[in-house]
């Protein structure tokens, strides 16, 4: 299937194609060029140098592209809309260099993949959180600013997420700057590679507890109330009911995951559709917050769980799968509050474009 979509409701229609390799006569690059983002810091060797500066000036222009049609230009409040980037996103340059000094301090041979990768998230999580803050300042009192939010934040999250999985691959590429560790993506594809096996009763009794585990995470908390509605009412019916094509949208969910993996270990394509780039880049933010853990950090749930599948008659998997989501926050509370919004706004975008009425 070309999109998980499919077998949730219409995809989501924008479009976003940038380059990573903006003309020398860009405005918006001459601008990051003149900050000097690298300057004296040994983490940014010369090579890789026009990279942050393109990477950044990406970044910035797919922002741009979210302020077209968003702001009414003939608001007294929207004056300056047509004002420079960096005029509307003040001190987001600033915050870059900051992001990448304090990588630079941190630096050892050991840990520069890593913190290269997360130089990458922490950027787009500052663009992503400066121009959320730009333009709900700037919503006229009688819109629906949930609406408007709504739409600029998908708007948002899409571009930027765009942006930068290009850029992580190019990193990796040409750079040998690369995360491999995928441990959550692995986990995950052993998971479903053995649920889509199993009978139609064991799939759906995996899928209720994860149901019934879901409402108590604080990542369930910070959905809005329509889309965590929504997505119990989807979860409910896979798990209840026979007439959902439950093993169809775990098999392409499968798909969208293994490509993931295809996708960082070989030349394979990333497949198409704005719900799967959103799974590749929630999956990439997990497997760099897993990389900093030792081992393999799922081996007890995925021992339990390889066990419960063979079991017969059919045990309860509820409690070890309460007992996995609540170690997978555990690790969450040690992430930076940047990165946890990040991805937060990335998986709730990505439910409001399957899920939401």
């Amino acid at each position: 299937m070309d999109s998980l979509s499919h077998y949730l409701l219409n995809g989501y229609g924008m479009s976003f194609r940038r380059s990573m390799d903006p003309e020398s006569v860009d405005p918006i690059l001459i601008q990051v060029k003149s900050v000097k983002l690298c300057k004296k810091l040994d983490f940014c060797k010369p090579k890789i140098e026009n990279f942050v500066n393109n990477y950044v000036t990406a970044v910035a222009k797919a922002v741009e592209a979210v302020f077209d049609g968003i702001l009414d230009e003939k608001s007294e409040a929207n004056t300056d809309a047509k004002a420079p980037i960096f005029q509307k996103l003040k001190g987001v340059l600033h915050d870059v260099r900051k992001i990448l000094k304090t990588a630079n301090d941190k630096v050892t041979e050991e840990k520069e993949a890593y913190l290269w990768v997360g130089v990458l998230k922490k950027i787009s999580a500052r663009f992503q959180r400066k121009a959320m803050t730009y333009i709900i300042d700037r919503i006229d009192a009688d819109k629906n600013i949930n609406e408007v939010k709504k739409t600029l934040s998908q708007k948002l999250v899409t571009n930027i997420a765009t942006v930068e999985a290009k850029a992580e691959k190019k990193m990796c590429e040409d750079y040998h700057l690369c995360l491999r560790g995928l441990e959550c993506t692995k986990a995950l594809n052993t998971v479903l590679e053995r649920l889509i096996s199993l009978s139609d009763e064991k799939m759906r009794m995996f899928i209720k507890a994860f149901y019934e585990a879901l409402p108590e995470t604080t990542f369930y908390a910070r959905l809005s109330e329509p889309t965590a509605n929504e997505l119990q009412v989807i979860l409910n019916d896979m798990a209840y009911f026979e007439s959902i094509p439950t093993k169809e949208i775990l098999t392409t969910v499968h798909q969208t995951v293994e490509n993931r993996i295809n996708a960082v270990n070989s030349d394979a394509k990333v497949m198409k559709g704005q719900d799967i780039q959103l799974v590749h880049i929630i999956l990439s933010d997990m497997d760099h917050i897993y990389s900093r853990q030792k081992g393999d950090p799922f081996h007890h749930f995925l021992d339990f769980f390889m066990e419960w599948s063979k079991a017969d008659p059919i045990t309860q998997i509820g409690a070890k799968m309460k007992e996995a989501l609540n170690e997978i926050e555990e690790v969450l509370q040690d992430t930076s509050e940047d990165l946890i919004l990040k991805m937060s706004d990335e998986v709730r975008v990505f439910l409001e474009i399957t899920v939401d009425p």
